[in-house]
This record gives structure tokens, C-alpha cells and sequence, in this order.
């Protein structure tokens, strides 16, 4: 599809509705196959606390404290998880300290979650893995370990650098077992968070084009279907614009400005952003490869004589 051909659409995109709300089709369920124990002695006085086996919340914690004040042994172990259409993002987490006289020992074991990812169709995916580790001077290493597919195999591990995974989701979930577990028995501390970001990996990017006048957050994103996702999450009582552009047609929209407040997209489509609630635009096959612009202008009416300033603005490749 021609790009003046577009251009012609994009009007119909937001008079027939296409422009709408987010709807998420990817899933991310979480279970624990075993009981994860943390546990945290001090004195001859063993604290544990345990999270059973079977389905699990998006996110959950667990911890042992042997005192209410410091300096006390501890273990902890939690995990959160967000889903969105363009992100799933999980971060998994533990902690142990064995600190003062008569401490220790600390565990958490075995720290095993099971994460089942699917999508209603076939979906390319990059699985970013990365970890942060902080462990005390001779203290053993954690493990902190990704088992992608379930098979046995560990994709990633406390000693690897951060890696992506390419992978298909559909309907059939997409087993991934995560492990976090350590083990303290001398004074010391372990900290240790492991991270994987579900990226869609559609043929559609989204590359930062210019830096705007006005602190307000937009973003711009890929989703899983291969669409944009427009979003100005912290949005005021002031209202919000959203501009697509099939080129660059720059324009000066406060010229009394300190700092240069340019719109960098052409004025094919504009959205009026609906506050903080994320918005998406679809990108049919027919109308690629195309390369789109886009940009948020902040109208400023609520005190004082009306003032128009912009957000970043990105460009959009979907190939």
C-alpha cells in the first residue's frame, strides 16, 4: 500500500473505531510445583514460612524473620508479573542475611516457579533474560536459573550475561521454569533478582526520533500483534494529543518558548488521548513495509492563556 493511500485511511481509522482501546490476547500463568521454604534461625530459634505447591498470583512474597529488630537473620522470596499488550514482564526475587552472634543458618528452597506463557496465534517473541546479583564477600553464589521449554536445559544462569531467547508463543503454553534458591550458614548476605521482559518481535520498531519540550511521558510501542501502542500514562486534566505523520513535516508550536517545542510528524491523523488509558493503532499487512512518526502535543489551558508544547516523538518501522 502506497503511503498517499494510507494516509487516506488513517482518518477512517479513528471515524470507524479502529483506534481503540488495548485488549490483551497474550497470557502468563504462574505455579509453584514444590513448596518453596524460606527459613532463618537465630539462637536455637528456627522461623520458616512456606509457599505451597499449586497455582500462584501474579505476584507473591514469603519470608522468615527470626526478630523484630535488627541485627536479625532473614529469608525471603517473592516474585511480581505484568502483562500487557506490548510487555509481560516477571521479575522473581530473594534475599537472606545471617548477621549478629548465634545467627544462621538461612535458606530459601527450592525456589522453583513454573511460568506457562500462550497467545491465541502464532507469535514471534524475544525472552530477554538478566539478573542482578549482590552477594557478600564469601558467600556462596545463588541459584538463579531459566529453563526455557521445561526440557532440562538451562538457557540461563547466575554466571551468564544478559541474553535474549528467540521463541514462538501460541496456543499451547510455552513452559518456563524459573529457579531462585540460596543458602546462608556464616554471617553474610545474598541478594538476587532475575528478570525476563516477552518482547513481540513482529517486524515493528519503535526508535526514539526527538527529544521534547515537556517532561510528560509518551509512549510508543510494538504489540504482540504486530500494531503500535500509543500511551501518556501520567496524564493530567490537561489534554493530550497524539500525532501521526507519514513524514517529517516540522513545526515550531511555541515560538515564545525557551527551549524549542517542535512537532516533528505530519498531521495525518490526529488523536485526542483519552488520559492515561493506552490506545492502539493497527498496522495491516497491506499498508507494509510503511515508516510512521509519531508525537504527543500537551494543550496547557487550565491557568492562563493557551500554551502547546510536545513529548518525545518516535519513528515507527514496520517492515
Amino acid at each position: 500500500m502506497k503511503p498517499t493511500i494510507l494516509a487516506s485511511i488513517l482518518p477512517n481509522i479513528l471515524l470507524h473505531g479502529w483506534l481503540g482501546a488495548v485488549a490483551t490476547a497474550q497470557s502468563l500463568s504462574i505455579s509453584v510445583p514444590s513448596p518453596i521454604t524460606a527459613s532463618a534461625s537465630f539462637g536455637g530459634s528456627t522461623q520458616t514460612a512456606v509457599l505451597p505447591a499449586g497455582p500462584a498470583a501474579a505476584g507473591g512474597t514469603i519470608a522468615a524473620y527470626t526478630s523484630a529488630s535488627a541485627p536479625t537473620p532473614f529469608a525471603r522470596f517473592g516474585w511480581y508479573s505484568v502483562p500487557s499488550e506490548s510487555l509481560i514482564g516477571f521479575v522473581g526475587f530473594l534475599g537472606c542475611a545471617v548477621q549478629g552472634a548465634g545467627a544462621g543458618p538461612v535458606s530459601v528452597a527450592p525456589g522453583q516457579l513454573l511460568l506457562e506463557l500462550t497467545a491465541p496465534g502464532v507469535t514471534p517473541v524475544i525472552l530477554e533474560l538478566s539478573a542482578i546479583l549482590q552477594v557478600s564477600a564469601g558467600s556462596p553464589a545463588p541459584s538463579v536459573r531459566v529453563d526455557v521449554g521445561d526440557d532440562g536445559t538451562f538457557e540461563f544462569t547466575e554466571i551468564s550475561l544478559a541474553s535474549n531467547v528467540a521463541v514462538n508463543l501460541t496456543s499451547t503454553p510455552l513452559r518456563i521454569r524459573v529457579e531462585l534458591a540460596a543458602a546462608l550458614t556464616a554471617p553474610g548476605s545474598i541478594e538476587a533478582q532475575l528478570q525476563m521482559f516477552v518482547r513481540p518481535d513482529q517486524g515493528t520498531f519503535v526508535t526514539p526520533l526527538i527529544a521534547g519540550c515537556d517532561p510528560l511521558a509518551f509512549h510508543v510501542a510494538s504489540t504482540f500483534a504486530g500494531d503500535v501502542v500509543v500511551q501518556a500514562p501520567n496524564a493530567s486534566m490537561e489534554p493530550v494529543v497524539a500525532v501521526f505523520g507519514l513524514s517529517v513535516q516540522p513545526l515550531q508550536v511555541n515560538p515564545g518558548a525557551q527551549w524549542p517545542c517542535l512537532l516533528m510528524p505530519g498531521l495525518d491523523l490526529v488523536m485526542l488521548l483519552p488520559g492515561a488509558s493506552p490506545l492502539t493503532l493497527p498496522i495491516p499487512a497491506a499498508a507494509r513495509p510503511i515508516t510512521l512518526l509519531s508525537q504527543a502535543v500537551v494543550v496547557h489551558s487550565l491557568s492562563g492563556p493557551l500554551v502547546l508544547t510536545t513529548t518525545d516523538g518516535y519513528r515507527i518501522t514496520a517492515l
